[in-house]
C-alpha cells in the first residue's frame, strides 16, 4: 500500500477542524438569535451520556424548546451505549 503524502494529514486535519468549528459557530449564532450572549467557551453540545448532555444544554436555556429538542435528538447517546462511540458527531468530537 502506498504511503499517502504528508500534506494529506494537514488537509484532513483542517477539514475536521472546520467541521467542528462550523458546529460551534452554529451554537453561538443560535444563542445570539435568541437574545442570549454566548460565552467564549460556547460550543455545540456533543455528549455520550444523558447526564453530560443535561449539564451542557443548560447553556442553551434561552433557545426555544424545539431547538433544544433538536440538539437532544442528534446526540450520540440516543443510539444507546453500544453504538454511541461510533456516532458521526462523537467521532468528529474525538478527532
Amino acid at each position: 500500500m502506498p504511503v499517502p503524502p504528508a500534506r494529506l494529514a494537514a488537509l484532513i486535519g483542517d477539514c475536521v477542524h472546520n467541521l467542528r468549528s462550523a458546529l460551534d459557530h452554529l451554537a453561538t449564532y443560535l444563542l445570539e438569535a435568541n437574545g442570549a450572549r454566548p460565552s467564549p467557551g460556547t460550543h455545540f453540545p456533543i455528549a455520550l451520556t444523558q447526564d453530560v448532555f443535561a449539564h451542557t444544554i443548560s447553556a442553551f436555556a434561552p433557545l426555544p424548546q424545539q431547538a433544544r429538542d433538536t440538539l437532544l435528538a442528534v446526540q450520540p447517546f440516543q443510539l444507546g451505549s453500544e453504538s454511541a462511540d461510533a456516532h458521526e458527531l462523537w467521532v468528529l468530537h474525538q478527532l
